[in-house]
């Protein structure tokens, strides 16, 4: 009898040279198995279980939740690892969470009952997950596709998405438009592969995707599938993987020029998307001329809005100007220029006129007499504009002349005369002059001082007419006459020189005879002047003809020669300087130091702590505004100073050495110490290192130093302190309920070998603690000890009062596979004054890591979180025992009516949800087969058998039952012959419907050929 197991996938998939990859998941929650993926992010992935022999796993409805929790932990559900569910084709939807970011290979390969797929998060999300292969997308199988239970066939990737990634949309059936936006630089490896429902992919913008024939993204849609686009050559350059007869122009607008007319165009156009009506948005265009860019928003009957590129021209339309004709007088400025119109359309007027209506000519304010043209210019965004020029005529200006007045120094030649003119215009200085004007004057060069007439006639100017003449005036003025008196010099006391003078400007042969006053000297200087520089000013001469100035000259008083001499002083060490005076011999003028601008200072090299000696005196820095000073040095003697010394008074504590005595000084100088003292004094101490408490003499004698001597000395005073000593308490400890120990201590910082018997008084204890005191630490105090030569004090020490210890005991337990575990319970020992459980302030946790589904096998159960104030524990541990349970094998299936040719599922299943097994005898009519995860009866003969249901158990269940049902095959087409005769004939299937002429192609079965049955195995 043959054997038949259920492992014909396994050997297919050995057959095909395919690897199937197991995982060893970390954690099961749910019926889902887990790995963690990043222990550090918390994050787990989604894996195939324990499946070296690949045994099918999942089945129905598989929800994967967005966080699992483990071991007191909540991991992030993150990614479907590959081979997760590999060819579970019992699988019928599964629901994904939006938290998942990376799909694995083959995890989704021929899960063939896979038809929905419910995705938790957004498109956008979607698009974020990153596939690993075409057999990674849940959708390759999959008729249906919700996001958040609303079905998509009609998608819409939103702006925010910037790549399509690999694999994308990869096998999704019922995809029947996408919409791309503008933010997608690029589609993925095979994005839309298989969707085979795919006709029409929207381009929403005219950044187009890169799209290469290596990625194959549109294979194996919709035959008739179109790209719809804004811009087809542009869209060519991306798009290479899709064949240029498939990009398609969403819109071809048939007019793109119009003539300016006041009115905004409405452009025609041809809709290319013709299954849905189209409405679109002309407000973007301008009714203005030019050629203008704009994108036109348009939105299809079905809601889909795409953006048209629409490039258009408006033409401008012409306008005449037509200027009118004016004057004006020369120098004047233009006159308001004025014009007519024609050429405005739709009832416009110049208002329309870019930047307003502009006239130019070359004629302005300066033009000169004569005609010119006058043109307009104007600008108009929508019209050609041309000009009709008009004339300007400019008349000569009146013009009135005056001779200017002029004046020139006596004994010169006349000067050249100028004139004023009245009228002129435009910043002239003068006429231009065809013919110049003439001038006449009575005076000459000898002519004497006074005032004569100037006449003036004639004259032809280009843009003036001469109406008046005035005439003007000439005045003969004093010629210059300079004076000036010779700089000269003298000492300071002396009396002034005799001064001279020179002269410059006499004219016409003149002399000093032409003076009628001769010239005189004034000065400020006299012979008590001080030395400086002193004005010598001429004045009082006088003449008819000249003009007199005076240039002054300068008397010069120089110093007189003075002597300093600094005079000697005496001071102590360390004192400061004298104030030094000083010795005179040069002063004149009965003149005393009072007259020195700043009187003299002295300097010396000794300062404050310059030793005894003699040092010199250098007088400088006088000033005299009449002396040049020179000096002379003094001298300096410094003495010793008068020193005092003291011993400082000191304290020891009893027991020490003698501490080392200071000395105070006083009547050191200049920041002065001890270090300049060559024989530092004598120190003497009466007491020493086992002197009692009590005070002692210190005195002090002798000592030398090179600038002071010693004039006095002071004793001082020792005293001796007590000593400190630490009476310490040492440090205890007892369990709760026992009772306090005998406290004892123990001392710090004897001297001179002194021991506890020189306390005269001993210490007390006090503590806080009894019997029934709490576990914790309590003070132990100490006071009252005296002694002689000590200060005592005291430090404290701790009662340490610790917990006893209760024992925790767990109990065994035994249960079968699939049940809940039972209740368990533990016993204690070690409570103490009548104590129980009562006092716990949290009872113990009991963990099993067993749960209902978990394997036979023993199992710990851990005890454990107890707490009390005055216990620890100690725990022992109890154990589960899980064994087999029994199972059932349900099979209602009648068998008995099968008919030749019938595909006969086997429905049998066993109550643990295990595989079933079949077994058949050998025959020639029936076999066994699996498809789809599916076991199947293929009846291509007549006759009978018993098939049998078997399910052998595993680990965790015993052996079921085994179930038998007789298998009867039928022949219900009436024809008992069976030949394979291999005449060429039409061949019919047992429903009598025709279906081939060739027997090589046929599927398993049994077929009729004339007339005749035969069977293909």
């Amino acid at each position: 009898m043959k054997n038949i197991k259920i492992w014909l996938t396994t050997i297919a998939l050995l057959l095909c040279n395919i690897s199937i990859k197991a995982y060893e998941y970390d954690f099961m929650v749910d019926g889902i198995c887990y790995s963690i993926s990043s222990a550090l992010n918390k994050e787990v992935m989604v894996s195939n279980g324990k499946n070296a022999d690949y045994l099918k796993f999942y089945y129905g409805d598989i929800v994967i939740p967005e966080t699992v929790t483990y071991s007191g932990e909540t991991y992030t559900v993150a990614k479907i690892g590959g081979w997760a569910f590999y060819r579970e084709d019992r699988v019928t939807s599964i629901s994904i969470p939006k938290t998942i970011k990376e799909i694995g290979s083959k995890t989704f390969y021929q899960c063939s009952d896979l038809k929905h797929v419910y995705y938790k998060g957004t498109i956008e999300d979607w698009c974020n997950i990153s596939f690993s292969d075409e057999f990674s997308s849940p959708l390759q199988n999959a008729d249906h596709f919700y996001i958040n239970e609303k079905e998509v066939t009609e998608l819409i990737i939103p702006n925010t998405v910037e790549y399509i990634k690999d694999y994308a949309f990869c096998g999704f059936k019922n995809l029947s438009s996408i919409a791309i936006p503008n933010s997608v630089t690029e589609i993925g490896k095979h994005s839309f592969y298989r969707c085979k429902n795919l006709e029409a992919c929207y381009f929403l913008g005219t950044n187009y995707p890169m799209c290469t024939p290596i990625n194959d993204c549109f294979n194996g849609t919709h035959s008739n599938l179109r790209m719809y686009v804004s811009d087809v050559e542009l869209a060519k350059e991306k798009l290479l993987c899709v064949s240029s007869q498939k990009i398609i122009k969403y819109v071809d607008f048939t007019q793109n020029e119009f003539d300016y007319n006041g009115q905004v165009p409405t452009p025609s156009f041809t809709n290319n998307l013709s299954v849905y009506d189209l409405s679109i948005d002309f407000s973007p265009i301008s009714k203005d001329a030019g050629t203008q860019y704009v994108v036109l928003k348009g939105t299809y009957s079905n809601g889909l809005e795409v953006d048209f590129p629409y490039t258009y021209t408006i033409n401008k339309v012409p306008l005449v100007i037509n200027v009118n004709n004016t004057e004006k007088i020369y120098g004047d400025e233009n006159p308001e220029f004025t014009c007519t119109f024609s050429g405005f359309v739709n009832n416009e007027d110049e208002s329309v006129l870019g930047g307003g209506l502009a006239f130019s000519t070359k004629a302005n304010k300066m033009s000169g007499a004569g005609t010119y043209s006058v043109s307009a210019n104007a600008t108009a965004k929508n019209y050609e504009i041309s000009c009709t020029e008009g004339t300007l005529t400019v008349k000569k200006a009146p013009l009135t002349v005056k001779v200017n007045d002029k004046s020139r120094v006596y004994g010169d030649a006349n000067p050249q005369f100028d004139f004023t003119y009245v009228g002129l215009k435009n910043g002239d200085g003068v006429p231009v002059f065809t013919s110049a004007l003439n001038t006449s004057a009575k005076a000459t060069k000898y002519s004497a001082v006074g005032e004569y007439e100037v006449a003036v006639s004639g004259g032809v100017a280009t843009n003036y007419s001469f109406t008046e003449y005035i005439p003007g005036t000439l005045t003969v003025t004093q010629a210059p006459l300079s004076i000036s008196v010779q700089s000269t010099v003298r000492e300071y006391g002396e009396a002034n020189p005799e001064f001279k003078f020179a002269y410059s400007g006499f004219k016409n042969d003149d002399d000093t005879d032409c003076l009628t006053v001769a010239p005189t000297v004034v000065t400020s200087a006299t012979p008590t002047s001080s030395v400086g520089e002193y004005e010598i000013t001429p004045n009082g001469a006088e003449s008819t003809n000249y003009a007199i100035n005076y240039t002054s000259g300068t008397l010069t008083v120089n110093k007189a020669p003075l002597t300093i001499q600094a005079e000697a002083a005496e001071r102590v060490y360390g004192d400061e300087n004298p104030k030094f005076t000083f010795a005179y011999s040069g002063f004149k003028n009965e003149e005393t130091y009072d007259v020195l601008i700043n009187r003299p200072s002295a300097k010396t090299e000794a300062i404050a702590t310059s030793a005894v000696g003699t040092y010199d005196i250098v007088p400088s820095g006088a000033e005299a505004q009449n002396y040049n000073i020179t000096y002379k040095n003094g001298a300096l003697t410094v003495t010793k100073a008068p020193l005092t010394v003291s011993a400082v008074s000191a304290q020891k504590e009893y027991g020490e050495a003698n501490p080392i005595i200071a000395l105070a000084y006083s009547g050191f100088k200049n920041n002065d110490n001890e270090d300049r003292i060559s024989e530092k004094p004598a120190i003497a101490i009466e007491a020493d290192k086992k002197s009692d408490v009590g005070e002692y003499a210190i005195t002090v004698s002798g000592g030398s130093a090179q600038n002071y001597a010693f004039t006095e000395y002071n004793q001082g005073v020792l005293t001796v302190v007590k000593a400190p000593l630490s009476v310490i308490a040492e440090n205890k400890e007892r369990l709760y309920f026992d009772a306090n120990p005998e406290f004892t201590y123990y001392c710090e910082g004897f001297k001179n070998d002194d021991t506890k018997d020189v306390i005269t008084i001993q210490p007390s204890f006090e503590c806080a603690a009894k019997q029934t005191s709490t576990a914790g630490e309590y003070e132990i105090s100490l006071s009252g000890a005296e002694t002689p030569n000590y200060e005592v004090n005291y430090q404290s020490a701790v009662l340490t009062v610790s917990k006893r210890t209760i024992d925790v005991k767990v109990g065994n337990y035994t249960r079968v596979y699939n049940e809940e575990n039972p209740e368990f319970a533990v016993s204690y020992s070690g409570f103490v004054n009548n104590e129980s459980e009562k006092v716990f302030t949290a009872m113990p946790t009991l963990n099993c890591v067993a749960d209902k589904t978990t394997d036979v096998g023993t199992y710990e159960i851990t005890a454990s979180g107890a707490e009390a104030p005055n216990y620890d524990f100690n725990y022992t541990s109890g154990m589960l025992t899980i064994e087999k349970a029994t199972q059932e094998i349900v099979w209602e299936q009648n068998l008995e009516k099968v008919e030749l040719g019938d595909q006969v599922e086997l429905t049998a299943f066993a109550t643990s949800g295990l595989e079933i097994e079949y077994e058949i005898a050998d025959n020639n009519f029936v076999s066994i087969y699996e498809a789809a995860g599916k076991i199947y009866l293929d009846c291509f003969a007549v006759g009978q058998i018993v098939v049998r249901a078997i399910q052998s158990g595993n680990k965790n269940y015993h052996s079921a039952t085994r179930l038998t049902k007789k298998l009867i095959v039928n022949d219900p087409t009436g024809i008992g012959n069976i030949t394979n005769s291999s005449k060429d004939s039409y061949i019919y299937n047992l429903k009598g419907e025709r279906i081939a002429t060739d027997r090589r192609n046929l599927k398993r079965g049994v077929y009729i050929q004339n007339g005749k049955k035969f069977v293909v195995k």
